[in-house]
């Protein structure tokens, strides 16, 4: 139980500036001698001595003194590193500029906050003194740029290391890197060539990303390694990424770091050299700590880092990390939109009137809402013998997710197939439909709906609890995203209601039953506006990373001081796909202290409030298994397969960022067919054969993960 006083809103006094105050418009570049730049504000900042530094250096002790608390009371230990500004560690290459600018009128934020509270700052790590007596053996900043150097970063994860108690990865500065004249953030890469190189370490040997968020990957594909862009915190706040790290010498610590450039989503400075030393390190770039992301992922160790120069302002009580994300995915969504193939709303459309609603339209439209990305790919553990498979996946590439928008739609919709035409008869969209096959006149005639009409359930599966829940649902939740308001959809099309939890998840959003059109019976339509979003998650290889993330926040687990379990989901007898010696293994499961629990009958928020209290979760493979989105990063998933073999599941944890586990009935056979999705799609005409089948788990292969994990 958390002190009563964590309990209560903090009251934060604020500053009032000063006339003479810097203006934060101020971002000209001010060069010092032998071409060295620095930003004119941090040089202004740092000599000013004034009430402003001193009212913020309290406010930062008090903060930090409220964070070490609060953390300890969430059992993490934590620390928070100031980066010394480059004005304030290069000072003497400003020397003589002008009358504002003497060393010996400099004031440091950082050095005062040392001088006057380090004693009472356990958290507090300023690598100041340390940096200063490398001056002159190893470069300490770039010549253009406000970030610090590999040399920098190494020796602050030094002292990093040393406070935690834990041995660095001394390896680092002899890792792979790379040298080259690069553009950097003071200047446009004019600098004397002879001066300008810079190098960039490449810190991959032993970690790998486990999970990336969407504006990871998007700040990836937009930037080269190095570019100035990737330091602009309007591009880069709410970035998300999670390392992992099995190297036998890496430290079993979990980390999270919050961070900015000067540790990055780029594994080049400070959160590289932490992944190559940290079994598992988080990085969110932001100024603050969202507390509910450390509650959920209950670190060992939570850092804080931030530049000299935002001692000058209130620290940040704590963040929302998705918020800030979404801020910044529009900002550098905005700064790319005349290069994301001229998709433009209402780009190429023309302007009509329709006589007999006397409603202004547009022609019909696309345009990309989530970008291809790609991911690494860990291979199943297994406890089985089974043939190698040369082909097994070790990367997925996600589809990219496309938004139709057809006013005056004539639609043909059955769930598994759809077929759209626009007001003239011109085919817009075409799903499951022979190409031999010609578009009929009763279908121009079908039932008419007014307003907007979301194309919601466009697939097979529609009647199971995965593929609603993977396929189907989170289009809504990128309506959202894209600023669509769920209001204004005036129905949805479904084929067949066939479960309560369609019902409940669809009530979640606020659609009853009046606005849910089943098409089962008349598949054909008349839309004074359709839209439809092609969501195609390619048996969860496809699977686009928005697609767990947002579920996993459409039922967020409550605070809750029940204990944590390890779970075995059970299938009821009569099930399909039941599991027919499982009296047999239900006692070496709860003598390893499983908890035994079906999911029928329960509802989905239930569901989700039970699967976030698990750390292992073992189920025969069913639609149980996509609740594991509900789950904290970094269970353990162990799915058991009869011969019906799909990887949905498989990709589906790597998508959480979950360590997955397998059982096969036919190891020797089937192996192929859950690595490769090429080899299971193989077998798509024959799954009705084998979905329904009850099969035997072997009882040595379930001893055999009991023991390994």
């Amino acid at each position: 139980m958390r002190p009563e006083v964590l309990q209560e809103p903090r009251i934060r006094e604020t500053y009032a500036p000063s006339s003479t105050e810097p203006e934060a418009a101020i971002k000209s570049t001010l060069e010092g001698r032998d071409g060295w730049l620095f930003s004119r504000q941090n040089a202004q900042m740092l000599y000013a001595r004034d009430a402003r530094a001193n009212h913020c250096i309290d406010q930062w002790k008090d903060e930090l003194k409220y964070r070490t608390t609060r953390l300890s009371e969430m059992g993490c230990r934590y620390l928070h590193v100031v980066v010394p500004d480059k004005a304030s560690m290069m000072h003497e290459y400003l020397d003589g500029l002008s009358s504002n600018f003497q060393v010996q009128d400099r004031y440091s934020p950082l050095a005062e906050l040392t001088k006057n509270y380090k004693a009472g700052l356990p958290c507090l790590i300023s690598p100041a003194a340390y940096l200063e007596r490398q001056k002159g053996s190893y470069p300490l900043h770039w010549l253009s740029d406000t970030r610090w150097t590999p040399w920098s970063a190494y020796m602050t994860c030094q002292l990093l290391c040393s406070s935690l108690g834990v041995a660095i990865n001394n390896q680092l500065l002899g890792y792979p890197y790379s040298e080259a004249v690069r553009p950097m953030n003071l200047d446009d890469g004019q600098v004397n060539e002879s001066t300008q190189q810079t190098r960039l370490y490449r810190y991959w040997l032993r970690s790998k990303v486990r999970y990336e968020s969407e504006l990871v990957a998007l700040r990836r594909n937009s930037f080269d390694n190095g570019s100035a862009q990737l330091s602009k915190s309007e591009f880069a706040e709410g970035a998300h990424v999670v390392f992992e790290n099995h190297h036998e010498k890496a430290s079993r610590y979990s980390v999270v770091i919050f961070g900015d450039e000067n540790a990055a989503d780029s594994r080049t400075l400070i959160t590289g050299m932490l992944a190559e030393t940290f079994s598992e390190v988080h990085f969110v770039w932001a100024d603050g700590i969202d507390y509910d992301y450390v509650d959920r992922v209950r670190p060992d160790i939570v850092i804080t880092q931030n530049q000299e120069i935002s001692l000058f302002k209130n620290p940040e009580l704590s963040i929302d990390m998705r918020a800030l994300e979404k801020k910044s995915l529009k900002h550098l969504q905005d700064w790319k939109q005349a290069d994301r193939d001229g998709m433009q709303r209402g780009a190429d459309c023309e302007q009509a009137k329709d006589s007999s609603t006397g409603l202004n339209t547009e022609a019909a439209s696309s345009r990309v809402l989530l970008q291809s990305e790609r991911y690494d790919l860990d291979l199943p553990v297994m406890v089985q013998q089974h043939s190698a498979h040369e082909a097994a996946e070790i990367s997925m590439q996600s589809n990219e997710v496309t938004l139709h928008d057809v006013p005056f739609a004539q639609v043909y919709f059955t769930g598994p197939s759809w077929w759209v035409h626009d007001k003239a008869g011109r085919e817009i969209i075409r799903h499951g439909i022979p190409t031999d096959q010609k578009p009929a006149g009763f279908w121009r005639r079908g039932r008419r709906f007014k307003g907007t009409t979301l194309m919601l359930a466009t697939s097979a599966g529609a009647h199971c609890y995965y593929h609603w829940m993977t396929e189907i649902l989170p289009k809504l939740g990128l309506l959202e995203r894209d600023g669509v308001s769920l209001d204004s959809i005036d129905q949805v099309l479904v084929r067949q209601i066939t479960g309560k939890w369609q019902i409940e998840t669809l009530e979640r959003f606020g659609f009853d039953k009046s606005r849910i059109v089943e098409t089962v019976k008349q598949p054909n339509l008349r839309c004074d506006r359709l839209l439809h979003i092609d969501l195609n998650c390619g048996i969860n290889l496809k699977m686009h990373r928005f697609t767990p993330q947002w579920m996993k926040h459409l039922y967020p687990a409550a605070p809750s001081d029940e204990p944590r379990i390890k779970l075995y989901i059970s299938r009821p007898k009569g099930v399909r796909r039941g599991i027919s010696n499982e009296d047999e293994f239900i006692p070496l499961l709860e003598e390893a202290g499983f908890t035994i629990k079906a999911m029928e009958g329960l509802s989905v928020a239930e569901q989700a409030a039970l699967l976030s209290r698990a750390d292992v979760v073992m189920s025969p493979h069913g639609g149980g298994l996509t609740n594991m989105v509900f789950c904290r990063p970094g269970v353990k998933i162990i799915e058991m397969f009869s011969r019906h073999v799909f990887p949905y599941y498989w990709g589906l944890a790597a998508n959480c960022g979950h360590h997955y586990y397998a059982i096969l009935e036919n190891p020797e056979e089937d192996y192929p067919r859950l690595v490769d999705s090429k080899v299971a799609q193989g077998f798509a005409d024959t799954q009705h054969s084998t979905a329904g089948l009850s099969f035997e788990v072997s009882i040595d292969a379930i001893k055999a993960v009991l023991d390994k994990i």
